[in-house]
């Protein structure tokens, strides 16, 4: 692993390259450190030149002697004396060079947790290249990387690219030595659970779920394939508040040595206006934190082809036939959802009802799904009964909206739907359930339009 750390000779920096300088050094695979220190001039005097030479010959001095130090734990290490600032070094070095990772230390406050982020921070928080590692409690890190005791990590994960680029960090430290993983989740659950369309119950007599129950299912069926078998748990906790403050608690509650966390690496004006759970968590944390940038580069299995494809019909013959040519296209191995759209309110006959409890409607309307699902089953080809292959009936009063909801609780690589062809005034005052799938969601999708007659 090549790992870029700072460094101000002082003793908690000197705690953070050993450490950093052991991470490199992993097993068999011999890594590297570039142990940087910037150095500032703290007066352009002329006659404070001679002052400036001593203070700089000091500091090559002491980074050559640190360089020698670490060199002693097997990684390949490297001394840069930068002139500047140190958040303006260390984002120049990235620049030059390709790294996995970069330590930093994150003793600043009266006592940990109580730290206030310095300009160096802040900058990197915002523009680093590569992941960070905030180093406030080295003492769990070098024990775990001694072999003495499991490291206690405890990841953040909300479903998005981030949150999955940080999990990717997980298996690469219990690769290193022994991890207790956790996988938390905060969120207002029911807000959650409806957004994704995970209902809990139905028309058709199944049991209701708990939201969080549904939650932890998908939180556990994306995380799996990332972590290949790796023991761990996952915290669902409901709430409405910070994020990032509920994660602290669950932090400390835990015992957690380390949290990671993904971060969109907003700008100060976008931090004003919506917050940053990356910068609340580094900032008053009492544990380590490593944050991973959206911008760093994506590790290979993120960059998986295509496993899941929803395909979406409303049962008509244009959008079977479509959804026909779409299952025909998928990939060999894909998982295929095929769905329709059904209102929760409404019945075959297209007439709302009041009260959806009334036992004439449930058994009409369950009746109306299941006929959908058999409609659905003869949309598939013969011979796509295979475990890959599954139809659901969704209901949503927005066709969109329940596409939408839908892709994302599978997770969806890819969405197809079938288009009916409408062009110039029709199109404009009837709409097209595909642009409006288009407008709301951000996921691949492709538009099959009618075939040629």
């Amino acid at each position: 692993m090549k790992i870029i750390c700072a460094t101000d000779f002082s003793s908690e920096s000197v705690e953070v390259a050993t450490i950093a300088a052991h991470i490199a050094n992993s097993g068999n695979i011999p890594g590297s450190v570039a142990l940087l220190h910037a150095f500032e001039k703290k007066s352009g005097k002329a006659a404070n030149v001679k002052a400036e030479e001593l203070r700089r010959a000091r500091a090559e001095k002491q980074l050559a002697a640190e360089a020698k130090r670490l060199g002693k734990f097997g990684a390949e290490t490297s001394a840069h004396l930068i002139p500047g600032p140190a958040d303006a070094a260390i984002l120049g070095l990235q620049s030059e060079q390709e790294f996995d990772l970069a330590l930093l230390a994150a003793f600043s406050g009266p006592a940990p947790g109580q730290s206030t982020m310095g300009r160096t921070a802040l900058s990197l928080l915002e523009q680093s290249l590569v992941p960070m590692l905030f180093v406030r409690r080295p003492h769990p890190l070098q024990d775990w990387l001694l072999g003495k005791r499991p490291l206690r990590v405890l990841c953040a994960f909300d479903f998005t690219v981030s949150a999955r680029r940080a999990l990717a960090w997980v298996p690469r430290l219990a690769k290193r030595q022994a991890c207790e993983i956790f996988v938390a989740h905060v969120a207002d659950i029911a807000g959650h659970a409806e957004d994704v369309g995970l209902q809990p119950q139905g028309h058709l007599g199944h049991e209701a779920r708990n939201p969080a129950e549904l939650l932890e299912e998908e939180v556990a069926r994306r995380v799996d394939p990332v972590f290949g078998g790796l023991s761990y748990r996952i915290l669902i906790s409901d709430h409405l508040g910070s994020p990032a403050t509920r994660l602290l608690h669950l932090a400390d509650r835990e015992e957690a040595d380390l949290i990671i966390v993904g971060s969109h690496q907003l700008t100060r004006g976008e931090r004003a206006l919506s917050g940053s759970m990356s910068l609340e968590l580094t900032k008053e944390a009492s544990q380590s934190v490593l944050v991973v940038p959206l911008r760093a580069a994506a590790p290979e299995e993120h960059l998986a082809p295509i496993e899941r494809v929803l395909i979406a019909t409303d049962l008509s013959a244009e959008c079977n036939s479509a959804a026909r040519r779409a299952i025909a296209m998928t990939p060999p191995g894909a998982e295929i959802v095929l769905i329709t759209v059904v209102h929760p309110r409404q019945l075959p006959n297209r007439a709302f009802v009041r009260h959806v409890a009334d036992p004439r409607f449930m058994a009409e309307h369950a009746d109306w799904i299941e006929r959908s699902r058999e409609a659905l089953s003869t949309v598939l080809p013969a011979g796509a009964d295979e475990p890959r292959v599954r139809v659901e009936v969704v209901e949503d009063e927005d066709v969109a909206e329940g596409i939408r909801r839908a892709a994302n609780r599978i997770d969806a690589s890819l969405v197809c739907i079938g288009t009916v062809g409408r062009t110039g005034l029709t199109a404009f005052v009837l709409g097209s359930i595909a642009q409006d799938v288009i407008k709301i969601l951000k996921r691949p999708i492709m538009l099959i339009p009618p075939e040629e007659p």
